[in-house]
C-alpha cells in the first residue's frame, strides 16, 4: 500500500522537497504506519485499488484517480475541514511533527502559505464535501516537485549560468566544493549573499539598483522552460516574490540582502535545477 502515499499531504509536502532528502527513512515508515488504515478506509469507500493507483503514480496522471478519494484522506487526517475547506494550522501542525529538519519545515510552511489563499478562495461546486478542494490543494501542493525539469531543461539551465557562478565564486573567493556541500546539506547561510547578488546581477534578475526584476525572471523562465505548465507554476511563484522588494535591507544597490530574500523566496522551485 505504500504506493498509494501519493495521495497524502504530507507525502505530498515531501515530494516538493524530493532533492533536498525531506524524510528519512524513518520518518516515511511513520507516516506509512500512520495513514494506512485511512487510505485502506477511503480506497474500500471509493473503490479504487492498489493497481489503480500504481498505475497513476507511474504515468504521473493522478488526476485519473477519483479526487474525492483525496478528499476522503485529506478529511481523516483534518488537513480539509467539516466545511470542505482546507486547514492551514492542522497542515502545519503535521508538517512539524513529520518534517524533524528545521530547513525542509521552513520550505514546507512557505508552500502552505502559498497554498491558504489560492485554493481556499477558489469556487467549488461540491460544497462541504471537500473533492474538488482536495484537488485543488494537491495541484497546489504538487507543481514545485523535482521532476519538473527535463534533463535537458537542466543541461541547458546549467549551461547558461555555469560561467556566472565561476566568476562570482573567483571574485568572492568561495570554492565549487563549498557551493557543492551548501546545496547537498541544504544549508546556504554559511555561504556569503553576496555570492549570490553577483550570480542574480550578472542574469539579470537583480538590476543595478539592488532590486529584483521579475520581467527578466520571467524572460528567462520562457526561454529555458517550453513546457507550458512548467512555466506557468514558475511564474507563479517569480510573481509572488515581488514582494522582496518591500523588505528593508542594508546594503542598498549592492544587492547581497536581496538576493538572500530572492533565494529563501524561490525555494519551491529552485531545488528542480
Amino acid at each position: 500500500m505504500k504506493s498509494l502515499s501519493l495521495v497524502v499531504f504530507v507525502v505530498a509536502l515531501a515530494i516538493n522537497l524530493d532533492n533536498t532528502r525531506a524524510l528519512s527513512d524513518d520518518e516515511k515508515n511513520t507516516i506509512h504506519s500512520e495513514i494506512l488504515p485511512f487510505i485502506a478506509e477511503c480506497s474500500k469507500e471509493y473503490g479504487v485499488t492498489e493497481e489503480q493507483l500504481k498505475e497513476a503514480k507511474e504515468s504521473g496522471k493522478v488526476e485519473a484517480i477519483n479526487p474525492c478519494l483525496m478528499g476522503c484522506i485529506f478529511k481523516k487526517i483534518n488537513v480539509i475541514d467539516d466545511k470542505g475547506l482546507f486547514n492551514p494550522d492542522k497542515a502545519e501542525e503535521i508538517t512539524k511533527k513529520f518534517l524533524t529538519q528545521e530547513e525542509e519545515q521552513k520550505k514546507a510552511l512557505d508552500i502552505i502559505k502559498s497554498c491558504t489563499a489560492s485554493v481556499n478562495e477558489k469556487e467549488v461546486s461540491d460544497g462541504a464535501e471537500g473533492c474538488e478542494r482536495a484537488k485543488l490543494l494537491y495541484d497546489c501542493f504538487i507543481p514545485f516537485k523535482g521532476q519538473s525539469l527535463s534533463d535537458e531543461d537542466k543541461e541547458n539551465i546549467h549551461a547558461a549560468i555555469i560561467p556566472y557562478v565561476a566568476e562570482c565564486r573567483k571574485e568572492f573567493g568561495v570554492t565549487k566544493e563549498q557551493t557543492n556541500e551548501a546545496k547537498k546539506s541544504g544549508q546556504v547561510d554559511g555561504i556569503d549573499p553576496c555570492l549570490l547578488g553577483c550570480i542574480f546581477k550578472k542574469v539579470g534578475i537583480i538590476d543595478d539598483k539592488g532590486l529584483y526584476n521579475p520581467e527578466k525572471s520571467e524572460e528567462i523562465t520562457k526561454k529555458f522552460l517550453p513546457n507550458e505548465d512548467d512555466q506557468k507554476k514558475a511564474l507563479e511563484v517569480i510573481n509572488s516574490c515581488k514582494s522582496v522588494n518591500d523588505e528593508d535591507v542594508s546594503d542598498g544597490e549592492k544587492g547581497c540582502d536581496r538576493a538572500k530574500l530572492l533565494h529563501e523566496c524561490f525555494a519551491p522551485i529552485r531545488d528542480e535545477v
